[in-house]
This record gives C-alpha cells, structure tokens and sequence, in this order.
C-alpha cells in the first residue's frame, strides 16, 4: 500500500459502486463483475510485472470469452513477461536494464494487456473505464521505476498515445449511443494520460488529477438519471471552464510539445462535438436520481472550483513515487 495506490483506489471503488448501483442484473454476472475489479484493483496497485500480470488475467477471464483474441494478448503478455524477467531474475521494475529484449518484452507485455482492455469495453463499460485507471497506473509506474527504459520506448508510446486521442475523440464525436460515447471518450482519456506521463514527476499530479476528474465523470454519465447531473458531466468532460475537466486538462496541456498540443486540443475539439450530440440525444429515459446530482456539485465544486485540496492529495501521491 502506497500513496499512489490509496488514491487510485478511491476512484476505482468509487466507479464499482456506481457500476453496482445501476447495472441491471441481465447486463453482466455480479460474480464476474467483482472478479474484474479485483483484477483491476490488483493491476493498479503494484510495481511487481507479475502481479500486474495476473490482474488483467483476472479482468480477461471475468470480461472475455475465451478466443483468438484473448488468447493472443495473454501470449504476448506472457512472453513480453519472460523476455522482462529473463535478464535480471526479478519480476520488479526497478530491477528491469533497458536491454534491446527488454524493450521488446515491454512491447508485448504492454500491447497484451492494453489488448485485453480495448476487448473488455463490449461488455461492462464501468469495468472498462475501471481499467483504464489500471494502464494509466501501469505507465506511471514504468515512468518512476524503469525511466530508462521509459525514455528509450518513448517515442513508439508518443505515436500509441497520439494514436488513441485522436481515434478516440473522433469516435466520441461519431458515437451514436452514449455508451459507446464513453467507450470512445475512456480511450481519449486515458491516451492523453499516457502522453503526459512522459513529462515526468512535475506533471504526475496533474496526470493523477486528470484520471480523477475524468474517471469520476464517466462513471457519474453511465448511472445516467438526473439532468443536472447530465449537463455537469458532459459540460465537465467537453472542456467548458470552470469545470473540472478544464481545470485538471490545463496542467496536461501546458506540458505538452507543440505538436503533441495541437493533436489534443484537435482531440478535445472532437469530444466536444461528442458532448454537443450527447446533450442532444434522446435516448430512453432514466428515472431522476438526486445522489447523482449531488454527486456532480460535488465533483465540480472538488476539482473545478476548488481543487487545492484534491491536487494537494495527488501531489502526495505522486511523491510517494519517489
């Protein structure tokens, strides 16, 4: 247990709660559904490759039928593991050289994983957006522990990075339902961390608090329900100021090359457009919830008005790092 992963882990439980309160039982098995977040909890709480390892097993085997697919991502995780582990014994990224096999072994170990992610969003979305906070954890942690390794694959995880903003803000532009808008919108999200993390520890809070914000407003726009709610996390995730998704978006922004800024802002343009359309779908009603309500005031007051408090904790995460 460190600072990183207590907060981490707030708004994990925070997104299984929600996903518990108003998924429908014919929607996924109650069995299944906690058995992917204890993959997802256990992914995003260790530096250990071995454990991260075997807790997108866990969310594989609780989200995924069994196929090509799935059998190919836990092979190139499982080799991507063996080319990490061979030269140095351990299973520790602070104990990984970056060795040309390394590097490779880090290829595959992290497409295997992001592989099983990217299949786990057919099935519950709040367990995929749940796993997003994982990946994210799981590039923090390559970043602090193994930073030469980090540096040496930077440029191939930049072109992954860019790849999944843009794709993803321009699904979430074209997204029809709003489920797949947040599937879309998870991808942006967490791709936009991702590219981030390479600017080191003065940018980790503001990674941290991105995730957050992010990850608290998907969830909120899942239990669906309330207008008020509707309108703060939507207004939140397009950008709009003073909302949390302006406010925690700023530090990320600021960090960036010219180029990495233009394909994000060009990526936020899009998911603003999503949002737009989102505001604008009707799509079946959900009973009114005041929790949720509150839950968005709540939100907005915490990261968009007032955010020292919540930053102040993400700086202590981040530090924990190091």
């Amino acid at each position: 247990m460190n600072g990183l992963s207590g907060f981490l882990w707030v708004w994990i439980a925070l997104v299984a709660v929600l996903g518990w309160t108003v998924s429908t039982r014919d929607e996924y098995e109650r069995g299944r559904f906690f058995a992917a977040f204890a993959g997802v909890v256990l992914a995003a709480s260790t530096r250990d490759l071995l454990w991260i390892f075997v807790g997108f097993e866990v969310l594989s085997v609780a989200t995924l039928r069994l196929g090509a697919r799935t059998i190919a991502g836990t092979i190139a995780s499982l080799g991507g593991l063996v080319l990490l582990v061979i030269p140095g014994g351990a299973t520790d990224l602070a104990a990984v050289e970056p060795t040309t096999a390394v590097k490779l072994g880090l290829v595959l170990f992290v497409g295997g994983i992001v592989s099983r992610w990217l299949q786990s969003s057919g099935t519950d979305r709040f367990v995929f957006l749940g796993a997003g906070v994982a990946i994210v954890a799981v590039f923090i942690r390559i970043a602090a522990w193994s930073p030469g390794l980090a540096e040496a694959l930077e440029p191939m995880t930049w072109l992954a990075a860019m790849a999944g903003i843009f794709v993803g803000g321009w699904g979430a532009a074209l997204s029809a339902t709003t489920r797949s808008f947040v599937v879309w919108l998870t991808i942006a999200l967490v791709a936009l961390a991702i590219a981030a993390v390479a600017g080191g520890a003065p940018v980790l809070p503001h990674v941290l608090m991105h995730v957050a914000a992010s990850t608290v407003a998907l969830a909120l726009l899942l239990s669906g329900g309330s207008v008020l709610a509707l309108w703060l996390t939507l207004l939140s995730l397009a950008s709009f100021p003073p909302l949390p998704g302006f406010t925690t978006k700023l530090g990320l922004l600021m960090s960036f090359s010219p180029v990495t800024l233009t394909l994000a802002l060009v990526s936020l343009l899009l998911i603003g457009v999503g949002c737009a359309r989102a505001l604008g779908r009707r799509e079946p009603s959900e009973p009114a919830r005041l929790w949720a309500s509150v839950a968005a005031v709540v939100m907005s007051v915490a990261f968009g008005l007032f955010p020292g408090p919540m930053f102040g904790a993400a700086t202590r995460a981040a530090t924990a790092l190091f």
